[in-house]
């Protein structure tokens, strides 16, 4: 019993002057903030009137929207924008992660965690950006579950940087020689959970590719991916009904093909 509990001593580190415990030692921490100035200017030939469909289905059509129906796209804006991340990774054992971030921005913004300053001295939101456990349970295996970092590779052209994922994915990495490396991920993603119908909205995705290290600072990387968007798309309702408002979407980019459900 005495060598276990000198055993444990020395790797707790039990009485050393100025350490910490050793569970604080497997938590890194990391965080960012930032301030800018931004400006947003438009051409003079727009319209005038471009319609703020999350406004208008939040509100339930375009009559109850009231000055929300649409957005500016004609005056120029001027306005300091704030970005405020803190980031927490605990290393539970050799096999097991859990990641957790907060951040500034809203829960009606999934690709930007940027605040207008200007609010008459109000508080700032603060949203859960982040909240996963990572496996890893061998060489080149990678399994992630919860709100998850984006685990695909890309660029902002497909997936903005500020976007995480709800759901499940699995990654692997094979060795295949000295220099080449394959990848392969796997995701499915709920987009929607609704109560009263069989048909969630939900994101399946699959992904391959090879990483070519030519030398020690050069190197290629090559991937082809397949994005399956199921009960996504909306349903027109029948005459005085609201059963299907449901399929209007949450969130849209510019960009979409709309109509009125």
């Amino acid at each position: 019993i005495r060598q276990e509990v000198l055993a444990q001593a020395r790797n707790e580190r039990w009485g050393d002057p100025g350490t910490l415990p050793e569970w604080l030692a497997r938590i890194k921490w990391d965080g960012d903030l930032r301030l800018r100035y931004e400006q947003d200017l438009f051409p003079p030939g727009n319209s005038g009137f471009t319609p703020n469909y999350p406004a208008i289905n939040s509100a339930g059509g375009i009559t109850r929207a009231g000055e929300n129906t649409s957005i500016n796209d004609s005056i120029d804006r001027d306005r300091l924008r704030l970005r405020a991340r803190l980031g927490m990774l605990a290393k539970v054992n050799d096999k097991l992660e859990a990641g957790l971030r907060l951040t500034s921005g809203s829960t009606s913004d999934p690709v930007s965690t940027n605040q207008t300053l200007g609010n008459t001295f109000n508080h700032n939101n603060i949203v859960l950006d982040r909240a996963y456990l990572r496996f890893d349970p061998g060489p080149g295996l990678t399994l992630w579950g919860g709100k998850i970092p984006n685990p695909w590779f890309g660029t902002d052209l497909v997936w903005d940087e500020d976007l995480n994922f709800d759901g499940l994915a699995a990654a692997f990495k094979p060795r295949l020689g000295d220099r080449l490396t394959g990848f392969g991920t796997f995701g499915w993603f709920p987009l929607q959970e609704v109560e009263r119908s069989t048909s969630d909205k939900y994101l399946t995705g699959a992904q391959a590719g090879l990483n070519w290290r030519s030398s020690a600072r050069h190197n290629v990387k090559i991937g082809l991916a397949y994005y399956d968007y199921r009960h996504i798309s909306g349903q027109r309702n029948a005459l005085l009904s609201s059963q299907l408002d449901y399929t209007a979407p949450q969130f849209v980019q510019k960009g979409n093909t709309m109509f009125d459900i």
